[in-house]
């Protein structure tokens, strides 16, 4: 009897044993292989994007804040060129991994290595760059290096034409996880109703062939439920293998199409090569066997490598391990779930859900600053903090606005402003709905706590789906804006229409949510078109607003000393020196403001650090002036003509020999050195030029000239 009861036991393992004993069943490694070869492969192309493009500079080096990960404020970029630095060491490690050089060292520096970039900013979150993340910490465990590699040719003892099967399910599972978590985020009414769908494809018509079709409702249905099918179904198509063909094409015929439709970078083509997963695990050895590679199928003398030298540790501890990271997979994405209301409303849960383009969700912001001590309101711009890249992102997410309100409450305290109140209105649409608010416009943002629980100031979605273009009307709900009306009076600026620039910016203003900068701007306008009573007090208001507003500042030192209130505009310049000792263009109004109260010495101190300080090599002020003072002045201790003709000449040759003003400072101060041919040829330049652009300017120069053809030489030019 006891001989039959043992052996009963021994035939008779228990689950477990047998399920951990399947875990470690030798397979062929030639799959594993071509995964790693091909994810080597796609990550050197994408590290080459990101430095052909300049996107290293436009996500990381250039935006002055980052939407730091909650609990990560630590993770900050690399100072100086170090990004780059950074990028080109991903290159060689993901160029290590496709070799199979130094595998154990550059796979784990790798998985470390993009998680830091991943984790820098959430405003360049990606689906794919997470599943990157995990399939790079998979690969630390997974020995690809053991074949086909420059690590197996230069240690024999490492190689081995198999692997446990477990890596090649625990890859599998990794990869169908974000197939069937992003067709569960497609189950609900707007997807199978056909948005976002509908107006996804109604900005793709001109797609090859087919886009025309793109705007009838059966294709919008098509797609919308031809998604959903394959993404809860391609998985156990490619598992079973009667359709795994015809499954691996449509994959293929799925991801081609997105790349087209959606700019989604490597994502298609990485889950292409990915997706051979599901093949039978020697399927690459059949492949290049086709063409005529045969030495690639030859069985290996020793197939199985012992279990202890791969894995160093018990089956069961594995199992086990196993079990959690995949169990965490599973549960993790469900999280959004413990949020009330809809997650693509409120955001909360959804990073790290695979919610791949499950939803639309269009936003406009209002950003409003309130200092309740001087009872003052005025609208922020994000673009003076953030780039547009960041702005997009975040205002259609509302724990990136909290981090945002936050971020601009600390700078304006700094400022002076030390009981301010950061509100928003956000108009936000989701799936072409009639907008409504995101957040509760009469909270203090400023005031609420950065947390993972429910936010409370997040408005339920309320609006029933409807989507038209005629209803997304945004401007109804937010009212004007000054932050609007200012970006297009700005472009404006920019080409030199300040004329068309000052009715919206005085509309701004008088909405009265202008900024500061906004009043600066208006004032700035007026200034530049003469109109300086009229600028004055607008650029006084925007220093009431932000006293440490160098460009007002100046502005307002210009335009007092214009109007010659000389000690006023010296009293602005200096402040705006005090608080930027190397601002050009304050020094050089200094210089003009001292000159007219008879301080030469000390104006051209200002003038030549104007010129010292000065970055913009078309900006020639400064030395048109000082070749003018140092070529015509009486007193013979500032007098200095050679340097005149120097600077002059040094002028002459930044601009190219086509500023009329420089050239008749040069020629002034060729006639005060008795070079009179040279200061008649370069005031008759100087005089051709001034003719089509300059004719007040022109009639002093023609003045001049009569001079200097007289053998005589002038008093100075006319006033800066």
């Amino acid at each position: 009897m006891d001989r039959v009861a043992k052996g009963r036991s021994q035939a008779v393992p228990s689950r477990a044993s047998v399920s951990t004993t399947r875990l470690f069943e030798p397979v062929d490694i030639a799959s594993i292989v071509f995964l790693r070869i091909a994810f080597g492969g796609i990550l050197i192309w994408e590290v080459a994007r990101y430095v052909a493009y300049d996107w290293i500079d436009a996500q990381w080096i250039r935006p002055a804040f980052h939407f730091t990960y909650y609990g990560l404020d630590w993770v900050r970029p690399w100072p100086g060129d170090g990004m780059h630095h950074h990028f080109h060491a991903l290159g060689v490690l993901a160029l290590c991994i496709l070799l199979g050089l130094a595998y154990r060292v550059a796979a784990p520096l790798f998985c470390l290595g993009f998680s830091y970039v991943f984790l820098l900013d959430q405003t360049t979150y990606l689906n794919h760059f997470y599943l990157i993340c995990l399939i790079s910490f998979l690969l630390v465990f997974v020995p690809a290096h053991r074949a086909f590699s420059i690590d197996a040719w230069l240690r024999p003892g490492i190689r081995s034409q198999t692997t446990p099967a477990w890596t090649l399910w625990l890859m599998r599972a990794q990869l169908a996880i974000p197939y069937f978590y992003g067709g569960l985020t497609k189950l609900n009414g707007d997807w199978l109703r056909g948005e976002p769908m509908r107006g996804w494809l109604a900005h793709e018509t001109d797609f090859p062939v087919i886009g025309s079709l793109f705007t009838e409702e059966w294709v919008v249905y098509l797609a919308s439920y031809g998604g959903l099918l394959f993404d809860l179904l391609i998985v156990p198509g490619l598992l079973w293998r009667r359709t795994c063909l015809l499954a691996f094409a449509l994959a293929t015929a799925f991801h081609v199409t997105n790349s087209r439709l959606f700019d989604i970078g490597i994502f298609p083509w990485f889950m292409i090569a990915a997706t051979t997963l599901f093949f039978r695990p020697d399927w690459p050895r059949h492949a290049l066997s086709w063409f005529g590679l045969r030495r690639a199928v030859r069985p290996a003398r020793h197939p199985v490598a012992p279990a202890r030298a791969m894995f160093r540790g018990s089956k069961a501890i594995v199992a086990v391990l196993l079990c959690v990271y995949l169990l965490f997979q599973l549960l993790f994405p469900l999280r959004h779930l413990l949020y009330p209301g809809r997650a693509s409303w409120s955001e909360e849960g959804l990073r790290f859900a695979w919610f791949m383009k499950a939803y639309w969700k269009e936003s406009h912001a209002r950003f409003l600053a309130t200092d309740p001590e001087r009872e003052r309101t005025w609208e922020i711009d994000p673009f003076d903090y953030l780039t547009p890249h960041q702005a997009q992102i975040m205002r259609r997410q509302p724990d990136m606005v909290l981090q945002f309100a936050h971020h601009v409450a600390r700078d304006l305290r700094r400022a002076g402003h030390e009981q301010i109140q950061v509100r928003v209105k956000i108009a936000a649409s989701l799936n072409g709905r009639k907008p409504q608010w995101m957040i509760d416009p009469t909270v203090d943002l400023a005031a609420q706590p950065r947390s993972l629980l429910p936010a409370s100031w997040i408005r339920p979605l309320t609006v029933p789906l409807t989507p038209s273009l005629e209803d997304r009307d945004f401007e109804t709900l937010l009212g004007p804006s000054a932050v609007e009306l200012d970006r297009t009076a700005s472009a404006f600026r920019t080409k030199g229409q300040f004329e068309e620039a000052i009715p919206l910016l005085r509309d701004a203003v008088n909405l009265g949510t202008a900024s500061a900068r906004i009043r600066a701007r208006l004032g700035d306008s007026l200034v530049r078109t003469r109109r300086l009573e009229e600028a004055i007090p607008h650029l006084r208001g925007a220093l009431e607003l932000d006293p440490a507003l160098i460009p007002a500042h100046v502005d307002l030192g210009m335009a007092l000393g214009q109007l010659g209130r000389f000690d006023e505009a010296a009293s602005q310049l200096g402040l705006a020196l005090s608080l930027d000792p190397e601002n050009a263009r304050a020094h050089y109004n200094m210089g003009l403001a001292l000159l007219k109260t008879a301080r030469t010495a000390e104006a051209l101190r200002h003038l030549r650090e104007a010129d010292r300080v000065n970055r913009d090599p078309d900006w020639l002020a400064p030395l048109t002036v000082m070749t003018s003072i140092l070529a015509t002045h009486t007193d013979p201790l500032v007098r200095d003509v050679d340097e005149a003709v120097r600077l002059g000449e040094r002028a002459a040759r930044q601009s190219d020999n086509r500023d009329p003003a420089i050239l008749d400072a040069l020629a002034i101060a060729y006639a005060a050195a008795g070079l009179l041919d040279r200061a008649v040829a370069t005031a008759e330049s100087a005089l051709v030029l001034a003719n089509a652009t300059n004719t007040r300017l022109a009639a002093g120069i023609r003045r001049r000239l009569e001079l200097y053809r007289e053998g005589k030489s002038i008093g100075p030019a006319a006033d800066p």
